[in-house]
């Protein structure tokens, strides 16, 4: 086996909040990069759970508890897979996901019910009995709440038959310990729900109304975090599955976010090939991926107050289809950044063997690598040093 271990070996200031992909000359085509032993916590809570529709309802939930560590942490990251179940077909429609974190503290704990992350099962007519799949998700920003007795609400909707048809999952968290980059103080809930679109008896923009926030006394920064993907459509625009609408989001009438509520490139996804409308670009999300997150990083003073705004482009439906945005969105308070100089690899996008990024890989030259820059000085370049080990 060939192992190559990589280092940011020097850092120079650059833009805030830098991440950004490198492309550098490798040798080897194998790349593993792993934490030395006993750095990492690996916690499960659904293996080999078979999750399936119930169509009188259109929803089922399957639970399960993590013991989770209370050490520091620098990182966690969530691993889902999914695969064909044993003598069965896999699922057929592209049906949406949730898994949240339900309560934390016991079984006597506060019910949260946050939304951890978002997936659109793929359409899976025609996968054989061997298919599988697996994707991971950075959820360090929940760290602070995914502490000691959890529970994970694993929620799967959909109205197609229940007989002969399902999927398989695992679901497990990855505990990096470490420093955090910036100690975790609170999470505010913004707007979280299902929205209608398009109607002038019921405007998006009056249902998501302005928050008010005070933050804590040990509040430095914030992160504005938002999933929002779109469903349903039939009328000339095809909203708001298939129409992107731009998005504007203000703090105190500042706009620090504005952008399409679209997602490009479904026809990339890993799931190569699927059945129905796989290829086609969505409102958010694609048929068989996690609805990724957009988020924006904030300054601020300890204790304000601050008002939080997030608007809509103008749409009038035509009928045909009852379009809806489904938001989960949340406002983030951290203290300042625990370094000032401070960047990381945040994945090695090729070469690699990862399931997510088959459509790129294998490769012999040019890797790629996703660089983040968690300090408070900005970056400006970074020089990568590469050690290869061969083993024998």
């Amino acid at each position: 086996m060939i192992r190559f271990l990589i280092y940011l070996h020097r850092l120079k200031p650059s833009e805030p909040n830098m991440k950004k992909i490198f492309t550098f000359f490798l040798l080897f085509p194998v790349l593993i990069a792993n934490a030395a032993p006993g750095d990492t916590i690996r916690v499960s809570t659904h293996t080999d759970v078979f999750i399936e529709t119930n169509p009188s309802v259109g929803s089922t939930d399957y639970f399960g508890w993590g013991n989770f560590p209370t050490v520091p942490v620098h990182k966690v990251l969530m691993h889902l897979s999914f695969r064909c179940p044993a003598g069965e077909d896999c699922g057929e429609w592209d049906y949406l996901n949730y898994i949240y974190l339900k309560r934390a503290g016991g079984t006597s704990g506060t019910p949260l019910d946050i939304e951890l992350a978002r997936y659109i099962t793929p359409y899976g007519l025609g996968y054989s009995s061997t298919w599988k799949g697996d994707w991971t998700l950075d959820v360090t920003d929940f760290a602070g709440l995914l502490r000691d007795s959890v529970e994970i609400q694993y929620r799967h909707t959909g109205y197609e038959t229940n007989v002969g048809r399902g999927w398989v999952i695992n679901l497990d968290f990855e505990f990096i310990e470490g420093s955090p980059i910036r100690n975790f103080e609170k999470v505010n809930k913004l707007w979280n729900g299902n929205f209608s679109y398009g109607f002038n008896d019921n405007p998006i923009n009056t249902q998501l109304s302005a928050k008010n926030i005070t933050l804590s006394p040990n509040t430095r920064s914030i992160r504005s975090y938002i999933v929002q993907t779109g469903h349903s459509f039939g009328d000339i625009e095809n909203c708001a599955e298939f129409c992107p609408k731009e998005r504007t989001m203000k703090m105190d009438g500042n706009v620090y976010l504005q952008k399409l509520v679209w997602k490009d490139q479904c026809g990339e996804n890993p799931n190569f090939p699927q059945a129905g409308t796989w290829l086609y670009d969505r409102s958010g999300w694609c048929p068989g991926d996690i609805a990724y997150p957009d988020f924006t990083d904030l300054d601020v003073e300890p204790s304000t107050s601050h008002t939080f705004t997030c608007e809509m482009e103008n749409y009038v439906n035509q009928g045909g289809s009852n379009p809806n945005y489904v938001i989960e969105s949340f406002l983030f308070e951290y203290g300042a950044p625990n370094f000032n100089v401070d960047a990381s690899v945040e994945e090695i996008l090729a070469p690699s063997t990862k399931y997510y990024h088959t459509r790129i890989n294998p490769i012999c030259g040019s890797p790629k690598i996703l660089i983040r820059n968690n300090g408070s000085t900005a970056l400006t370049s970074l020089v990568i040093q590469y050690l290869s080990l061969i083993h024998i």
